[in-house]
This record gives C-alpha cells, sequence and structure tokens, in this order.
C-alpha cells in the first residue's frame, strides 16, 4: 500500500473514531436529561449540545468527502475498500442519531404536563440505556472488527422495539388525568416522538452493526431475517 493511500485510510479512521466520541457525548447528554425528568433543560447543556449537533453535521460531510476522494485518487483493495465503504454508510447513521437526539431535546422543551412526563422518564431512560449500549458495540464491532458484538446488537433492536410497545400502551392507559385536554395531548404527542426517536437511534446501532459485519466479512446481511452465527 502507497504512503499516501495509507494516510488516506488512517485519516478516515481518525475522524470516525472522533466522529463516534462526540455522538456517544451527545447521547450522554440526552442520557441525563431524561434521568433528572425535567422539561426545563439548563443553558449551557443546550448550548453544548446545540454545538455538538452542528459538529456532527460537519463530520458528517468531511467523512464522506475523504471516503470519495480516496476511493477516485487510491483505488483501494477490496479489503480496504469494504471498511472505507462501511465508513461511509456509519457516517450517514451517525449523523441521523444526532438529529434524532436533538429532536428528542426540542419534544422536551414543548411538553406541556412535566408531571405527566416525569412518570414515564424511568422507562425512557431503560429504553434509552439500551439504545446507547447498542451504539457503542456497534462502533466497538466496526473499530475492533468484533462480529459477536456486531451480533448482539442486531438481536437486541427487538427488546427496544418492545419497550416502544409498552411505554406506548402505559401512555394510553394513563392519559385521563384531570388536566387540561390540550395539554395533555402536547405532552402526549411529545413523548411519543421522543420514544420514536429513541427507537430509531437503535435501529441506526442496527445499521452500524451490520455494516461493520460488512467491513470485516464482506458479507452484506441488511434486511435479512435471521444472522447465524457463521455467516
Amino acid at each position: 500500500m502507497s504512503i499516501k493511500k495509507e494516510s488516506a485510510i488512517q485519516s478516515i479512521t481518525e475522524d470516525m473514531e472522533k466522529y463516534s466520541t462526540l455522538t456517544l457525548d451527545q447521547l450522554n447528554h440526552f442520557m441525563e436529561i431524561i434521568r433528572e425528568g425535567k422539561v426545563k433543560i439548563n443553558k449551557d447543556t443546550l448550548t453544548t449540545m446545540e454545538d455538538t449537533e452542528k459538529k456532527l453535521d460537519k463530520f458528517e460531510v468531511k467523512v464522506s468527502d475523504k471516503v470519495i476522494n480516496t476511493i477516485t485518487l487510491y483505488n483501494p483493495i477490496a479489503s480496504d475498500l469494504r471498511k472505507i465503504m462501511s465508513a461511509y454508510r456509519i457516517s450517514d447513521y451517525l449523523e441521523r442519531i444526532g438529529d434524532l437526539v436533538w429532536s428528542s431535546i426540542i419534544h422536551i422543551q414543548d411538553i406541556k404536563s412535566p408531571d405527566l412526563f416525569c412518570k414515564f422518564t424511568k422507562l425512557l431512560e431503560k429504553m434509552l440505556s439500551t439504545s446507547v449500549e447498542m451504539v457503542k458495540r456497534s462502533i466497538i464491532a466496526y473499530n475492533y472488527s468484533d462480529k459477536e458484538y456486531a451480533l448482539w446488537v442486531i438481536e437486541n433492536d427487538e427488546n427496544v422495539d418492545k419497550l416502544h410497545q409498552k411505554l406506548v400502551e402505559r401512555l394510553v392507559k394513563k392519559s385521563n388525568v384531570g388536566q387540561d385536554i390540550k395539554e395533555l395531548m402536547i405532552t402526549f404527542l411529545s413523548i411519543r416522538n421522543i420514544v420514536s426517536n429513541i427507537e430509531r437511534i437503535a435501529d441506526q446501532a442496527t445499521n452500524i452493526a451490520e455494516a461493520a459485519i460488512y467491513s470485516f466479512e464482506g458479507v452484506d446481511i441488511r434486511h435479512k431475517k435471521e444472522y447465524p452465527e457463521s455467516l
């Protein structure tokens, strides 16, 4: 491998590590906000998260450009090509996770019934915790070619779906409270949107895990119903 080609691929790898770390930082801020159960978010935290969201958008463009340039200029061999094409896909998934987190923060601030929201923070935290762990393991799977972690993420996507359904059912059951209907519905919709975003974060983690398997196995397992140990 030429020095320039090796340097270009290494640059993509380093950017992906920074990009992943930034995404996990954003998820951790989100987790703290859910854990506190407050709809009034600290101004400094909001500013930090807004700045991070902008950085995530820039990283997605930066990685995509580097991948395209590396392929165009250096014609990498198959194994390297799989690795950087997986980086290309994963960079898009990480950007989507960032968007979902920021969208959830906006929904939290739209909530009109803080007491009702507080009743669901434990389940939201459980759901988000699983999704964050899926993101962490999917990133590890990509960085270290860890097939076991990748398959764990894919298999756990169904657990987040179940938590999603459970939370929606609880929202419906607890909707009959003596509060103004308009505020109740706004809060219901906001929590519903937050739940949907958390579920979609888990979906993106699954996408990252599938891209990780492609990078080191050379097998595309997207849209398959079963994921055997031997691919």
